[in-house]
């Protein structure tokens, strides 16, 4: 796929801050080909006032985005959809065929690494968890 188009939108719920970006430009036979979820979920330290980290703390977790990414989608069989980041996590949805194939891909760049992290996949054929994400944001601004 070429460069990624992302919305990017804000939710606030008593007062804590969760920043929700979602990739734009997917198209629906690759959403059609990817049924399932591989998540990583980084885990920030502590949390912070307002619900976002500091520029600081963000930082490894973008770093682990940018490295990750590029390796898990490299085959088209896997793409990153959703990044959240509030409440202490940053959490990254790749929509994919096979998340224990995604997983490996994971721990291949990563291997030896200790990173805050927890893994999840999931099975979401309709993208319904995609599409709760990026309805309220529905013509923010977007990005590349």
């Amino acid at each position: 796929m070429s460069e990624a188009r992302w919305a990017l939108g804000e939710f606030r719920e008593d007062g804590v801050v969760t920043l929700v970006g979602y990739r734009q430009d997917i198209p629906g036979d690759l959403k059609g080909a990817l049924p399932r979820q591989f998540i990583v979920e980084w885990k920030f330290s502590q949390m912070f006032p307002g619900g976002l980290p500091s520029e600081e703390a963000l930082a490894p977790a973008l770093a682990l985005q940018a490295k990750v990414t590029p390796v898990i989608e490299a085959h088209d069989d896997a793409v990153l959809a959703i990044v959240s980041t509030g409440h202490g996590y940053r959490e990254m949805y790749f929509y994919c065929r096979d998340p224990i194939l995604a997983q490996e891909r994971f721990n291949s760049c990563v291997q030896g690494e200790d990173l805050p992290v927890e893994l999840h996949s999931g099975h979401d054929p309709t993208w319904r968890v995609f599409e709760e994400f990026a309805a309220p944001l529905q013509g923010r601004r977007t990005m590349r």
